[in-house]
């Protein structure tokens, strides 16, 4: 449907949500010959964000009024080599059908592609984890582990880690405070395997740790179950090579925002205090980088004292 002064596809005014649903149930019952038409129109809504939600929502009521057989039409669209399509197909299968019967068709293709070795339903999959008002909390983490467990290593697979990834900051970024903390639970199981979903924890949480700084210092980190979740955390990512960097640039950026402030710093020192007592190696690691460190590097002083506290605590070698 396209306009005769643009050359670009005029999507925005065909998705208005006010006549959709009637265009959508009247193409169904009148033109069902137009359908898979209409799918591979849509796969390719161009790149902003809310023309690929309105191409995702249109695909989702079609699927409503043709009781989910649409539904069958799915994979072609997620598979068309455009970027946005398998976005659109995710903002598709994130709906909260109102048809039971649909609903579970989609859950069963997010199960199903969570697993598949196609790159273009992989990403589908993490990209349907995105939003928190989508699928629920525990099916979208259930999902993205599956995912991540049937990775490889080629350049398709990073991709679809990154997709992941960013699944889990959005998600957490978007959540309220019960969605961020299923997140960091979550995280915790995953960070006591050797599984993939491990790795994924390392680099993700300190991108988590980054976001919204006044929540930690004023929820996660003040309350002792959940601090104490954010202690494991912070050590695994600090022990995993890939991501001690990032980890301890997001250390730095806590002892920062705690500076000057009582509260928040007496957090910061609990978590420090908690990180010694857990002696990973990692954490060690950070310790001596920052003491090697110049005398401006936020958290010289706290990190002196856990490194004092953990020298302390050594046991002194054994004479041979």
């Amino acid at each position: 449907m396209s306009r005769a002064d643009d050359e670009a596809t005029d999507t925005v005014s065909f998705f208005w949500p006010a006549v959709s649903g009637p265009v959508w149930e009247s193409l169904c019952r009148d033109r069902a010959d137009l359908v898979p038409v209409v799918h591979a129109w849509l796969a390719d809504p161009g790149l902003e964000e809310d023309q690929i939600e309105r191409a995702g929502r249109a695909v989702a009521a079609l699927a409503e009024a043709t009781s989910g057989q649409s539904l069958e039409l799915l994979p072609t669209l997620a598979s068309t080599p455009v970027l946005p399509a398998p976005r659109v197909a995710a903002r598709c299968l994130a709906t909260r059908f109102r048809d039971r019967a649909v609903a579970q068709t989609a859950a069963d293709l997010l199960d199903l592609w969570s697993v598949t070795p196609e790159s273009s339903f992989k990403h589908a999959v993490a990209y349907a984890c995105e939003e928190p008002e989508g699928l629920g909390d525990e099916q979208a983490l259930r999902l993205l582990e599956q995912l991540t467990e049937t990775l490889g290593a080629g350049q398709d697979d990073l991709s679809v880690f990154e997709a992941a990834k960013g699944a889990l900051v959005r998600r957490f970024d978007r959540g309220d405070h019960t969605t961020r903390m299923t997140v960091l639970h979550r995280m915790r199981d995953w960070a006591r395997t050797d599984a993939t979903a491990g790795l994924l924890t390392a680099c993700t949480f300190p991108v988590l740790a980054r976001t919204d700084f006044l929540w930690w210092s004023g929820r996660a980190l003040a309350r002792a179950g959940s601090a104490a979740v954010a202690v494991h955390l912070v050590g695994h990512s600090l022990n995993e090579s890939v991501a001690f960097s990032s980890m301890g640039d997001a250390l730095l950026t806590w002892c920062a925002g705690a500076a000057g402030a009582k509260g928040r710093s007496r957090e910061v020192a609990r978590l420090l205090d908690g990180l010694v007592a857990a002696r990973e190696p990692g954490f060690l690691r950070w310790l001596l980088a920052v003491e090697r460190g110049p005398d401006t590097i936020p958290g010289k002083v706290p990190a002196a004292r856990a490194l004092k506290t953990w020298r302390d605590n050594t046991p002194a070698p054994q004479a041979g």
